[in-house]
């Protein structure tokens, strides 16, 4: 009788654990790769994605796509400045999970300032297609397809810059070591190594890590969205950079340290570069915290990297 009993409670054991198994497997692998669904759907949807909004803020502004796959596409809008000579293009690069209606007011503030915008929303987000998110490895292409697009614009200027915020800033990194036509990045808040991050994340929302069912969670993400996570490291990019690049990040920030920001400033290869530690800011706020003083300084950067850049005549525009 007695063994009967532990018999079935070994059996119940291992069930328990195979189905905790599973969804860790499950649940892990998917937070980490898939973005805009599985259990994430709910809270992205009915969100307004309409570009009226853009329209009714003052904003010229048109959507298009370019192909990133031969399955689906990546979906952007482009916002004119408010101005007939432009001193440029930036192309805005959101976080994880999020969609380029984040940059509505970014794209206002560009846009009185004499700059085009481009939002756009990364693969695995928003209403661009593909099912799973990167972290750089395929994205960095996709961005050097949206170059390509704006470069073959008679409207658009050559003076394209990229500005990204955490996951995207990490994709503008990886970016910008392959695509020399982007001209200057702006770098907020983002990690150098993939894989620490995994692992990081996993002790701010569990408590702890364990680093070989981290390291499982990696694996299965590897297989599951088909890249490879030891490419996807931003600080060894930034070792192919060479164009001016602003870095900020805050010191209090509790989701991706300051120490990897500074680690991918210290390897990028350009000698126009600049590092600014907001103090009291934690991953989101940057703007809040850093006030006038940290728009002042981010707006300066853009200006000076828009001396000297031929503008078009009205003719062209």
């Amino acid at each position: 009788m007695k063994r009967t009993k532990l018999k079935i409670l070994l059996i119940a054991l291992a069930v328990l654990l195979a189905i905790g198994f599973i969804t860790f497997d499950y649940v892990g692998t998917r937070l980490i790769v898939d973005v805009n669904g599985g259990v994430y759907t709910l809270k992205n949807a009915n969100r307004n994605t309409s570009d009226s909004v853009l329209t009714n803020m003052g904003l010229t502004n048109e959507a298009f796509s370019v192909q990133a796959e031969k399955d689906f596409s990546i979906q952007c809008i482009l916002v004119k400045a408010n101005s007939k000579q432009p001193k440029g293009t930036i192309i805005l690069l959101h976080g994880i999970r999020g969609r380029k209606e984040h940059f509505y007011h970014r794209a206002k503030q560009l846009a009185d300032s004499s700059y085009n915008s481009v939002l756009v929303d990364l693969r695995a987000h928003g209403q661009s297609g593909g099912k799973f998110c990167t972290y750089g490895f395929k994205e960095k292409y996709d961005i050097r397809k949206i170059v390509d697009y704006l470069k073959n614009r008679e409207d658009i200027n050559q003076n394209i810059g990229i500005w990204g915020h955490s996951l995207g800033a990490a994709i503008a990194l990886q970016s910008m070591a392959v695509c020399p036509d982007i001209k200057f990045g702006i770098i907020e808040s983002t990690f150098s190594n993939f894989k620490d991050i995994v692992h990081d994340y996993s002790k701010l929302y569990f408590g702890f890590d364990i680093p070989i069912l981290s390291d499982y969670l990696i694996f299965r993400a590897k297989s599951l969205a088909d890249f490879n996570p030891d490419e996807v490291v931003p600080y060894k990019s930034c070792q192919h950079i060479k164009q001016p690049v602003f870095m900020a990040h805050g010191d209090k920030d509790d989701r991706i340290n300051i120490a990897y920001g500074k680690l991918n400033f210290e390897n990028v290869k350009s000698t126009d570069k600049e590092f600014v530690e907001v103090k009291n800011a934690n991953h989101v706020n940057l703007w809040q915290v850093g006030g006038m003083k940290y728009k002042n300084k981010v707006f300066s950067f853009l200006n000076r990297m828009s001396q000297n850049v031929d503008v078009l005549n009205d003719s062209e525009l």
